[in-house]
């Protein structure tokens, strides 16, 4: 069985979900070292990084703009050299090489054929919008209904966190399963001088 999973989450500063994809990442491939095909790659991050916002200044600026006209034949190059959008490149991915499962670790997952388990770690955006950047509720009001509808399977991140799917967003609980976080290197209980510091 091969997965490929989202490592968005992972580049960079790492927050919390951050932090779960890249330990989650690095536990499969412990186990086993090549279950595991992490997308984006570097090069492909950037490669269709660069490629979709290249598109959006082109879709954006006069089309007969001496710039845009230029803009549109190096498009057209990267795209026989094969740069494709995030999701059509996922979906190159999944085909060539030959992917079992697609895991989303963060929410909402980019738009695949076959079967795809998403991470639902909290529904604090949706029940609680107030506590969150007004940019995130809007993109959970936009995308989350459908990035269920896409999913085949939900993990959750404790029983509380399962029943609140079940209740809240109405999904069967045989297809909801629990997957309790871990505890990473270098995370212990503090007190004493380091806490009086802080």
């Amino acid at each position: 069985m091969r997965v490929v999973m989202h490592m968005q989450a992972a580049r960079g500063a790492r927050a919390g979900i951050g932090h779960y994809t890249w330990q989650l990442a690095q536990a499969l491939t412990a186990i086993e070292p090549q279950l595991l095909r992490p997308y984006p790659t570097f090069w492909e991050q950037w490669f269709t990084g660069w490629y979709e916002r290249q598109w959006a200044k082109y879709a954006a600026a006069p089309p007969r703009a001496w710039t845009n006209r230029i803009r549109g034949r190096c498009l057209i190059t990267a795209r026989r050299l094969g740069a494709r959008s995030y999701t059509e490149q996922l979906q190159r991915v999944l085909h060539r090489e030959r992917i079992d499962l697609y895991h989303e670790p963060c929410y909402i997952p980019l738009e695949c054929e076959g079967p795809i388990i998403t991470s639902v770690h909290d529904l604090s955006v949706l029940r609680f919008p107030q506590w969150h950047r007004p940019e995130t509720v809007a993109v959970f009001e936009k995308h989350f209904d459908a990035a269920l509808k896409r999913s085949h399977h939900l993990l959750a991140i404790s029983e509380f966190g399962k029943q609140e799917i079940v209740r809240y967003l109405g999904w069967p609980a045989e297809r909801v399963s629990v997957s309790y976080m871990g505890v990473r290197p270098g995370l212990c209980p503090v007190g004493g001088e380091y806490l009086e510091r802080v």
